[in-house]
């Protein structure tokens, strides 16, 4: 190998050092967000079929009344189709006006960086379970 040759190669292997090491030093930042109070985990299983229930409290806004719901997820884990209501009350809300859920299916109260702040309520088939968590 050519003078030059090592040179050039030794040249290559400082300057991939150096990137690698300044790569290697980059801090990483965590941005911590304060949790609701609002309730963790929900699950349960439809006690009545065809009358909703209450899964989670509506909750306060930010910034005026708290932390308020930055987030909630609620799974049919059942086999039978159920259906979620936001922001009606358990004794007002009808199949059709809610979310149906098939079995296995998925609800997010989360939509472009906006959570949904009223009261989540569900109904299905009675013995169904569902897995309900907010943050």
């Amino acid at each position: 190998m050519s003078k030059l040759s090592m040179l050039a190669l030794g040249a290559f292997g400082t300057v991939l050092g150096l990137a690698s090491s300044a790569w290697a030093q980059q801090p990483v930042q965590v941005i911590s967000s304060p949790g609701t109070t609002a309730g963790g985990n929900a699950s349960g299983t439809i006690v009545t079929t065809g009358t909703f229930q209450q899964v989670f409290a509506a909750t306060p806004p930010q910034p005026a009344g708290g932390p308020g719901r930055k987030g909630c997820y609620i799974v049919n884990n059942g086999t039978n189709k159920m259906y979620v209501s936001e922001g009606v009350a358990a004794g007002s809300a009808t199949t059709a006006t809610s979310i149906p859920l098939a079995a296995n299916a998925a609800f997010n109260c989360a939509f472009n960086q906006t959570a949904l702040q009223g009261i989540i309520v569900i109904t299905g088939t009675s013995g169904d379970a569902f897995y309900a968590a907010q943050f």
